[in-house]
């Protein structure tokens, strides 16, 4: 069953280039410098979204989706030049595109989603398959944190984002060949989005709908053709919610295939921030890495035995305060992946994707 639904966003022009970190100066009569063609292998290729202190017309921070060298994060390139915000970019399985939302004035509930070709250093926004009576296009807009490719790379899970009117949220797809959105499952009014991707046909959903699954809200395994299969029985993923307040919740938890893991931000009662946890399914491995006392939240599976995660800190400025940190896995060791300095003009870094 093809979806067709309507939400309201005016189109920006996307402007594409390129920015690399400064060279010495010449003198005048010295030829202006080539810079150098930023070339990373895609085992080492991390994308993160800058925060720069110039605003847009709304009064919010400009931000835009950065390419670094894991090795050597002084070495990147800036894949939009917009003035306005792009945020959470989504590697493909081949790590050759990725998808990040691309939040233009007027954008209402989520952000349109534009698909990222690194090699022909292309930005297509994506639209919704139907045109509007008069001809025009529709941009699909679309909660990023929840984009969830399949293994194929030939399209994406996601869900339709909740508004004022409505909590019900379904698991779409997104085919990139057809350019077609199918409704993989129906929520019936309820929130039912994707989260992750195990094995090749196996997703992750989080799912309020417990008529269907008989459970309270909480994690699932659900097949590519929308049905449930299991609840998730891990005790570190359930959800406490009283009066509206989450005392007990996990956080965009993310799985790894090679490690069979899953990494999370953890937050409960005890203390103020989250927590970057890692635990397997059941729970019976569970491993604390931060103390709580940060907002250390969106954890990603990093290289060589990283997690990579977005820490709010020096007063919890919702802007300027982000950094992308790293931990490595086996010796719980943590520090700042990369300084925001080392990007020209930016002044926090958030989002990192691998």
């Amino acid at each position: 069953m093809h979806l067709r639904f309507i939400f309201s966003y005016c189109l920006i022009g996307l402007l594409t280039g390129m920015v690399f970190p400064a060279c010495d100066l010449l003198a005048p009569e010295d030829p202006p410098p080539t810079p150098p063609e930023f070339t990373v292998p895609q085992e080492r290729l991390l994308a993160l979204t800058a925060v720069y202190a110039e605003t847009d017309s709304n009064g919010a921070p400009i931000q835009r989706i950065v390419l670094v060298d894991a090795d050597n994060p002084s070495s990147y390139t800036i894949i939009t030049k917009n003035n306005h915000a792009s945020i959470q970019p989504r590697f493909a399985p081949d790590k050759q595109r990725l998808i990040f939302g691309d939040r233009t004035t007027g954008a209402v509930h989520a952000p349109q989603l534009v698909l990222c070709d690194i090699a022909a250093d292309t930005l297509i926004p994506l639209y919704l398959p139907d045109l509007l009576p008069d001809g025009r296009r529709v941009p699909l807009g679309a909660p990023t944190e929840h984009i969830v490719w399949n293994s194929a790379g030939t399209g994406f899970y996601f869900t339709n984002p909740q508004s004022s009117f409505s909590l019900r949220q379904d698991v779409l797809f997104y085919d990139l060949t057809r350019q077609e959105i199918t409704r993989i499952h129906d929520g019936n009014g309820y929130s039912t989005y994707p989260i992750g991707l195990k094995g090749a046909d196996t997703l992750i959903v989080f799912s309020n709908e417990a008529p269907a699954t008989g459970h309270p809200t909480g994690f699932y395994f659900m097949d590519v053709a929308g049905n449930y299969l299991a609840r998730i029985q891990n005790p570190h993923l359930e959800l406490i919610n009283r009066n509206g307040i989450n005392k007990k919740v996990a956080y965009h938890p993310r799985w790894s295939d090679d490690h069979q893991l899953l990494v999370m931000a953890y937050h409960d009662s005890t203390f103020v921030g989250y927590k970057i946890v890692v635990a397997n399914l059941d729970g019976s491995y569970y491993r604390e890495y931060t103390s709580g006392e940060y907002i250390d939240d969106f954890p990603e599976w990093g290289p060589a035995g990283t997690v990579v995660f977005d820490r709010v800190s020096r007063g919890w400025d919702p802007w300027t305060a982000h950094q992308v940190m790293r931990l490595n896995l086996e010796t719980g060791a943590v520090y700042e992946f990369v300084d925001p300095a080392v990007i020209d003009g930016a002044v926090g870094l958030r989002f990192p994707a691998y």
